[in-house]
Parts: structure tokens; sequence; C-alpha cells
């Protein structure tokens, strides 16, 4: 059993850190950007290196002297062996050359101890069989996750000729791929806008309900799948199937309710029927080639998101993520502004650790149906804005890229452009922001999108 395992540590480098802060405080400096007193097995070390944190944030000297009266003023001085102890550990520690080594080896230790109660932990919950065997894994992985962050110690500075090693082979790589920094979204107006989807990114795209988000991507989807890098889609909302019958009738550029009009009044010719047929199956035949998987489980947490996300990844790499909604993914705060910040965090989180753009619906507040149409001096339209974002304050602290999707044809149905949709770039750290935007070409019977090539129409 897990709980006969005798917890991994070492003595010795406790006793030489420890001693080695004593001779030579200033290697302190060094040590508390590494450890933590919890990463020391023994109590008494953890006390000695508490004290000394104390002293150092009440900016004290730090010797034998003032160790010892603070960890008087601790009540633990006797605990732990009094002065004795203190004399024993510089005694021991006739240099502070290697403090740093051994400092890494207690911090391995302390994470290898951690390692063993998160395992103890899992089997205990394994044992107990709770109801949603999805929900243990996904809450045992982020005790994992949580440990893998402990492992990286404080960052170092590196000599800027360190750095542009690889900058020439970075920026020469842009140059071929048109200067993105990331995979291009199929349309070149919005990538030289967002120059690109880049590993990493957080890309919000935000709309009101029948704008065309979900169509959008989907055509995200399609585009930017490849055989060595798979479109993934988390459908929170719809069922696989409904994404796969979008995908299909945009590819066989069919209207759905057109049809469902026709037959339900049998005014379908047999010509007509087969034809239909055949657009289905050569659609069929394109759709099957799409690098596109799906997975609609329904409300997930982030972290259940992140489960699923690295399952796919262990089968065939993913070169980007797509989740619709934010507002669907599952989470026990009460606070929707906090609780939609941590989400979009966490989501975050998975593109960085994949180095994969993530895209992340979101639907905005419907107080923007209070506005007017257009807009006159001091208000503005119902073309969306970033504050229509809900809890836009917190999502937009980790989003890169904020798209807001605007369609004039969804408010006025006499407007001559019925398939015009604006993409405005309400955020974006690389590239465009503020009151510009690009125009795709969307047939909404179909789901068609393309790039807008009305140029006199472009305002």
């Amino acid at each position: 059993m897990i709980e006969d395992i005798t917890p991994p540590f070492d003595h010795d480098a406790e006793v030489a850190v420890l001693g080695s802060i004593l001779i030579d405080p200033d290697c302190f400096l060094v040590i508390r950007g590494m450890l933590t007193p919890e990463d020391f097995y023994r109590d008494r070390n953890q006390w000695v290196f508490t004290a000394c944190e104390n002293l150092y944030q009440q900016k004290k000297a730090i010797d034998e002297i003032t160790v010892a009266h603070e960890l008087k003023r601790m009540k633990r001085l006797n605990d732990m062996g009094g002065v004795d102890f203190l004399s024993s550990l510089v005694s021991e520690s006739p240099t502070s050359v290697y403090a740093e080594a051994y400092a890494k080896i207690i911090k391995d230790l302390s994470n290898y101890r951690e390692l063993l109660i998160i395992a103890e932990q899992a089997s205990v919950v394994a044992q107990e069989s709770p109801p949603d065997v999805g929900d243990a894994i996904a809450a045992i992985r982020e005790k994992i996750d949580n440990l893998g962050k402990r492992t990286h110690t404080a960052g170092e500075f590196i000599p800027i000729s360190e750095v542009i090693m690889d900058s020439s082979e970075r920026i020469l790589g842009r140059m071929d791929q048109k200067f993105l920094r990331g995979q291009s979204c199929g349309f070149p107006r919005i990538d030289q806008s967002i120059g690109g989807c880049a590993g990493g990114n957080l890309i919000i795209i935000g709309a009101r309900p029948g704008m065309g988000k979900t169509q959008l991507m989907c055509t995200f989807a399609k585009c930017m799948g490849k055989p060595d890098g798979k479109a993934a889609i988390v459908s929170l909302e719809m069922k696989k199937e409904e994404i796969a019958d979008r995908f299909m009738y945009a590819e066989a550029r069919l209207n759905e309710r057109e049809l469902q009009k026709k037959f339900s009044r049998g005014q379908v010719e047999m010509g007509e029927l087969e034809a239909y047929q055949d657009r289905i199956m050569q659609a069929l035949d394109a759709v099957y080639e799409y690098d596109v998987v799906i997975t609609d489980q329904g409300r997930q947490t982030a972290a259940a998101i992140r489960s699923s996300v690295m399952r796919q990844v262990a089968k065939e790499p993913i070169g980007s993520l797509f989740v619709d909604h934010i507002r669907l993914v599952a989470d026990k705060d009460k606070d929707e502004v906090r609780r939609l910040g941590k989400i979009a965090q966490e989501l975050k989180e998975i593109g960085r650790e994949l180095d994969i753009p993530v895209f992340l619906l979101c639907q905005l507040n419907r107080k923007l149906e209070d506005r007017p149409l257009h807009a006159s001096k001091g208000h503005l339209d119902k073309r969306p804005v970033l504050s229509d974002i809900r809890a836009s304050g917190e999502i937009e602290e980790d989003a890169d890229i904020v798209l807001g999707l605007y369609r004039e044809i969804c408010y006025d149905s006499e407007y001559k452009y019925p398939n015009k949709m604006e993409v405005r770039y309400l955020k974006c750290r690389q590239g465009a922001a503020g009151g510009n935007w690009s125009y795709l070409d969307y047939e909404a019977e179909t789901g068609v999108m393309k790039q807008w090539s009305n140029e006199e129409e472009e305002e």
C-alpha cells in the first residue's frame, strides 16, 4: 500500500541548505526563490527556514543569533533543539558554494512526496467509486497539473545573445507565411489584421444569437485543420451531428429550411431529388477529408475539457481548439464574473501548454439590443464593443484577440447587403484594434462564408 512507503527526503541536503544560509546570508536571496518552508521534510527544518524568511521580510540580518531570537519569538526554539541545533547546522556546512544544487534536491524530493499524496488520493477515490468517473479523473489531473506548475522555479535572466539565437529563423519563417505570427484562419484580411492565430493565444468570438458565430467557428476549423494538427471542436450546446450537418449543408451549398419546405409540400421532382442527392454525396467526400474532430459531452468543467483534449493529443496532434461556448462551461463558483474569468484563464492555459490557439465563443450582453440601430452623437449603435462581453474585465485580461460579429440584416430586413457580416476587432495585441473591421460574405441560408468581394461597399 502507498501508506507503507517511506516518503523520500534527504537529511543531509536539508542541513546543508540551512547551514549555508547561516554562514552566508546572501545565498538566501537565491534559495528563497527555489524553496518554501513546506519543501523541507523535517518540521524543525521548516521552522528554521520560516524564521529566515521572517527576518528577510523584516529587513534584519540572518545569522545564528537573530534566527535563534526569531525562533524563540515563534515559540519553536526549544522544540527544534535550541541553539545547539543551529550550531550543528553551521558546523556540518563548511561552505555555501553548493547551496543551490542542494536546494534543487530538496525541491525535487518535495515534489515526489506530493506526487505520492496525489497517488494515495487517487487510490482512495478509485476504491470509493464515485458516480462520475470523469469528474474524479479531472480532479486528480488538476492536482497533478498544479504540481507540475510547482516544478518550475523562479525565472532567471538570460543574455539577449541566447534569446536571439532562433530569432532569424523565426522571422524568416514568418516571411514565408506572409508575416503571420501564427496559423491562417482562412481569410487573408482577418489574418493581416490580427497577425494570424498564434499558439497560446486565446481568441474570443463574441456575438448576439443568430449572427453566425458558430458557423464562423466551423469555417475557421475547416480552414485550420491539418493532418499534423487537427482542429478540435468542443461543442457544449449543439450535438456533434448538428455540427456535422452544418459542414455538410455548407459544402453542398444547400438551404436546409428551403429543403424542408419543399419536401414537406411534395414539391421535389425526381430529377431535382437526384441532383440534391448527388450534391450531398459530393459534400460527404469533401467533409470526410476535413481534419476536424468533435466532442459534444454537454456541460463540462474546464478541467474535463482539458482531459478530453489531452486524450485526443495522445492519439494524434491538435493544432487548434474551439469551445462553444463559455457560459456552458461548468464551474462551482457562484460569482459569474469570477467564474467566467477563471474559465477563460484555464482554457488559455491549455493553449499555452500545447502551443495552439484556443477559440472561445461568447454571447454578448442582451443590453446591446436596447441601443439604436444607427449611432448618433454620444450614443453607440448595435455594433459590438468590448464592454458588451459579459464579465468583460475578467475575460479581456486573458484574451489576446476579441472579435465581435455584426450583421445589419438581423435588424433591418430591407438592408441591401443581406450577406454582409462585419468582423470587428475589439482587442488585438498583435495587430488592428478599436474601430477596425473586416467584412465577410455570409450566406446564412447555407452556412457558406467567404471573403467579402464588394470593394465599393468597404467603408
